[in-house]
């Protein structure tokens, strides 16, 4: 009985790109997990379920999340592109954080002696 909920939950989600958006939650924390456990190379560590919840906040409702490495490479792989189906981009590189700030600043008129939150 459990299997059987399983796979349909799972077959709802692969197929139906609205009940994808309406589990938002669900859909990404299990996609960042089969990912961590396809990788026989890497193992779940107890901070992955934090970043998980930090992930799964950032791609529902930013356009751009910024963590470290692995958690990038983890979201952007191939085999889930969650950064492509939510449309959020994923930075990792602190000089690159600077550069999407500074180009948020610059559309929104901002002058860098304008010091307003």
């Amino acid at each position: 009985m459990r299997r059987m909920a399983y796979n349909l939950l799972f077959h709802t989600l692969k197929s139906n790109k609205d009940a994808r958006r309406r589990l938002l939650s669900i859909y990404v924390q299990a996609g960042l997990h089969a990912a961590i456990r396809w990788d026989k190379r890497r193992r779940l560590m107890g901070n992955d379920l934090y970043d998980f919840n930090h992930a799964t906040a950032a791609l529902a409702h930013c356009r751009a999340f910024f963590t470290e490495r692995p958690l990038h490479s983890l979201i952007s792989a191939k085999s889930i592109a969650l950064d492509k189906l939510f449309e959020c981009q994923i930075i990792s590189n602190s000089a690159d954080a600077i550069t999407y700030l500074e180009s948020l600043q610059e559309t929104a008129g901002l002058s860098e002696a304008d010091d307003r939150p």
